[in-house]
């Protein structure tokens, strides 16, 4: 089979090699990217989907981990800090394995942190990773400790040439000029803007806001209208190693939205998602200066709607990434989704699954995104007119009674399917207690008269163990060495 993909970047290259690892001499790949057309790369994060197929926890990657910690300057990921999301100053955390953690008794943990007053997040590996400072690898640089759910920061310019150094395929550098279609709606060949045609038998959109091949077979857009942000604004702040990096990416509300941090070596990756109906660019710029204290110089503004296609794969094209869907940065679901597009494309292309249930899978997935994401932006915060206008729009009949049942219960499996294995409802409770909503009642309830103390105190204590021969964040030199790959710290191999 000859798969075309149109667009390079993250998702186009991700899609390259994995789809090349599952299938191998099965397919061979064209590749259409412009080097007119950039990538803004101020940091990127992803979440424990991507972080496992890095690990090789699902196919075999045929890399080692630390090349790609190397090549794309990455660093650490464990979770989110949200940062003023209810009318409060205080934050709470996200831990990535929230999602994939089996332990049974994660509930019973919540409800004594949330009884005793205490952070929430001690009560996984990751939340202790938190805790204390830690990363899964350990002193002697080589080996990691055995958990699941961590993740990476990276620089978004360099994960496609990561993945694009590792796919074996015919680049042809141009843009898309027109696409043909044949009698029945298929496509047929592209012309590019040099002149030369590209036939193949399956064509990926990875153009990501454009979206050119998929409005050519007739997709339509599904808009997720109650969510209020349509702006970004990204820049970046330099800084001078040796610089302590935390592993977390950080969420901070302001007047119109909220501002990103994604840390990284050499920089960190910020934006301001904003709403163009409350403030404009200058105003945004201005009131992030006054956050930080300091000037920034931005990017460029990106204009998006928040929204999926009503169908990912039509005929013989199927789109990823961003031209796709898009719900918004909160919680880091692109690359997240991309990734789980990539593995079900895979089901198809072997036979595994229908393009229908693919449409359905994906459909399901972006609708789920949507209302975790709807979640965050129900902290009650009324302090600016957009988040009182937040507060009057954005809430969906599925969270409302989401919220409702956590005044009475925690929520379980039942309540959150996650039939996708992307959004567990543990997070789900997580994120309810970070904003308030489950109360000590509620834990109290939950806990009946089950010995949390004695089963934590347990936990604590094997896990605290597990950690004691990995490294501290402090020690973790991104410009330093790993013993079996030699030193990176001069600016050739960085840039």
């Amino acid at each position: 089979m000859n798969i075309v993909i149109v667009g390079g970047g993250t998702a186009g290259w991700l899609a390259g090699y994995y789809i090349q690892q599952a299938l191998g001499d099965a397919v061979t790949i064209t590749a259409v990217e412009s080097s007119k057309i950039g990538i803004i790369g101020v940091g990127e994060g992803a979440t424990h989907v991507l972080g496992s197929f890095i690990r090789s926890e699902d196919i075999s990657t045929n890399f080692d981990v630390k090349e790609f910690i190397i090549e794309t300057q990455a660093a650490w990921k464990h979770g989110f800090k949200h940062i003023g999301w209810t009318n409060s100053k205080d934050y709470f955390f996200n831990p990535l394995d929230m999602n994939v953690s089996k332990d049974p008794m994660i509930d019973k943990f919540l409800a004594r942190q949330i009884m005793l007053g205490q952070p929430i997040h001690k009560i996984s590996d990751v939340g202790m990773l938190i805790d204390e400072q830690k990363v899964i690898l350990k002193e002697d640089e080589i080996n990691y400790a055995p958990i699941k759910g961590v993740s990476y920061h990276f620089d978004g310019t360099k994960v496609g040439k990561f993945f694009k150094k590792r796919t074996q395929a015919t680049i042809i550098d141009s843009v898309v000029d027109r696409v043909v279609l044949n009698d029945q709606g298929f496509i047929d060949h592209l012309i590019l803007e040099n002149g030369q045609q590209v036939q193949g038998d399956l064509f990926i959109d990875c153009s990501g806001f454009s979206r050119i091949l998929m409005k050519a077979v007739g997709s339509k857009w599904v808009s997720y209208d109650n969510l209020l942000v349509n702006s970004a604004l990204p820049f970046s702040i330099m800084i001078e190693p040796p610089v302590e990096i935390s592993p977390w990416s950080t969420s901070t509300t302001l007047s119109s939205g909220w501002v990103w941090n994604i840390p990284i070596p050499k920089r960190f990756g910020c934006g301001y998602v904003f709403c163009e109906d409350f403030i404009s660019f200058d105003q945004a710029q201005q009131e992030v200066e006054e956050h930080l204290g300091h000037s920034i110089n931005p990017i460029k503004q990106i204009r998006f709607k928040s929204g999926r296609s009503d169908n990912t794969y039509i005929k013989n094209c199927v789109s990823l990434g961003l031209a796709s869907a898009f719900v918004e940065p909160l919680e880091a679901t692109s690359i997240h989704a991309t990734t789980y597009q990539i593995q079900n494309l895979i089901k198809v292309l072997k036979g595994q699954l229908k393009i229908d249930q693919y449409n359905e899978n994906v459909g399901d997935l972006y609708d789920e995104i949507k209302e975790f994401i709807t979640l965050h932006y129900m902290g009650g915060k009324d302090t600016s007119p957009f988040w009182r206008a937040v507060k009057e729009h954005t809430c969906t009949d599925f969270v409302k009674n989401i919220i409702e049942i956590s005044k009475h219960r925690f929520l379980t499996e039942e309540d959150i399917p996650n039939r996708h294995n992307t959004i567990s409802y543990k997070a789900w409770n997580q994120v309810l207690a970070g904003l308030g909503y489950i109360g000590k009642d509620v834990a109290i309830k939950e806990l009946g008269s089950f010995d949390v103390d004695t089963e934590y105190s347990k936990w604590e204590t094997t896990i605290l163990d597990t950690l004691k021969d990995c490294k501290n964040i402090s020690d973790v030199l991104y410009y330093g060495k790993f013993k079996d790959v030699g030193r990176f710290d001069d600016d050739e191999r960085m840039d």
